[in-house]
């Protein structure tokens, strides 16, 4: 008998340690050695492969990956779109590093990514456009609100002449008009209770009714096949072929209305000084925000930040935002009320027109506003 843990004789001294599936180093060597041969006579470019990703060759053959191997850094983008983007910028970046909020900041990051990516995307299709907009351009001592609607029709192509056409309106007047979104459709709407809807590129009318009430004033919703008038007491809305669809008896002796066409809100104003906002697409109220300003007839809609802007007696301009109870800006433009007011469609400038003869333009940006 021989002691235990001694190897029997013809067996090799020391220990037999167990490898996959109880194999001895010895074994273990050998398979090693027969695989190296044959990755050997694979040639000199396939005896050490590399991974397409980046890696190394074990000792056995094997291939081991390395980590973070086949990951490239990815290229910064610049941080404005280039020089042709710099006029379709709207002001200056925000400043976020003093922020403390992460998730404010980031927001605030991520708005920032999307204003200098849409002013990338409105440079890159410039060379979509099919021509620059025409302009009137006086020689000499000419002024341009002295030109004629005749001298520009002999000046023109034919087919703006084309486009030239007159109404003449004199017995249910004055009116107030509402073009579409596309500019194809024009909404007319009398004093006198006299509402028409006309293709005015074919030279065709839609439909044309008689009320029989005061009309203050005329919407298009969300296109041409709805329409808001504000009549006498209450607001109706109306399809393309002349047909009552709804009456809105929340909205009481309405004098202005604007459609926020992004949101399907209709927003109204009227002698109690309340601006209300109602959803078209559910039908609800969705806010009644008091003035505090008495009676309102003047508001404009600026297209770029769906903001209302409020012409009031006491000569300020108040804007407002659906989402806040008091108004965002409150601006002393006049000594005397407030007339009229409007917002160019790029939404950068604002004008007014007051009793006291003036005409004031305004930056309708909050920057220039605040300060």
């Amino acid at each position: 008998m021989q002691r235990s843990g001694k190897a029997s004789r013809g067996q090799p001294r020391g220990k037999a340690r167990g490898g996959a599936g109880g194999k001895s180093e010895r074994q273990l060597m050998e398979e090693r050695a027969a695989r190296r041969e044959k990755l050997n006579k694979r040639g000199e470019g396939e005896a050490n492969p590399k991974p397409a990703g980046g890696g190394k060759v074990g000792e056995d053959g094997e291939l081991v990956a390395l980590r973070g191997a086949g990951k490239q850094p990815a290229a910064k983008r610049p941080d404005n779109g280039g020089a042709a983007a710099v006029k379709y910028q709207r002001g200056e970046r925000n400043v976020i590093n003093s922020i403390k909020d992460k998730k404010l900041r980031m927001e605030i990051r991520r708005s920032e990514k999307a204003a200098r990516e849409a002013a990338t995307r409105a440079a890159r299709a410039e060379i979509l456009l099919p021509s620059e907009p025409g302009f009137l351009e006086a020689e000499g001592m000419e002024r341009t609100f002295k030109f004629k609607q005749q001298d520009i029709k002999a000046a023109v192509d034919v087919g703006s002449a084309k486009k030239v056409f007159t109404l003449r309106l004199d017995d249910l007047g004055p009116y107030c008009s509402r073009y579409s979104r596309n500019g194809r459709h024009l909404l007319l709407g009398g004093r006198r209770g006299h509402l028409a809807l006309a293709d005015w590129m074919a030279g065709t009318v839609s439909c044309e009714v008689q009320v029989k009430e005061t009309v203050r004033d005329v919407s298009f919703l969300h296109n041409e096949t709805l329409f808001a008038v504000a009549q006498k007491k209450y607001v109706y809305i109306y399809d393309n072929q002349g047909l009552e669809v709804h009456c809105m008896r929340n909205h009481i002796e309405v004098n202005r209305m604007a459609f926020l066409p992004y949101h399907y809100l209709l927003a109204t104003v009227g002698n109690a000084g309340f601006l209300k906002y109602q959803d078209t697409s559910t039908g609800e109220l969705v806010a009644e925000q008091r003035t505090k300003l008495g009676r309102c007839d003047c508001m404009a809609l600026n297209p770029y930040n769906a903001i209302v802007h409020l012409g009031h007696s006491n000569g300020t301009v108040t804007l407002w935002a659906p989402s806040m109870s008091s108004a965002v800006v409150s601006i002393f433009t006049h000594r005397a009320p407030v007339s009229a007011v409007t917002v160019d469609p790029q939404g950068r400038y604002m004008a007014t027109a007051g009793l006291d003869g003036q005409l004031i333009r305004k930056s309708a940006q909050y920057s220039d506003l605040i300060q």
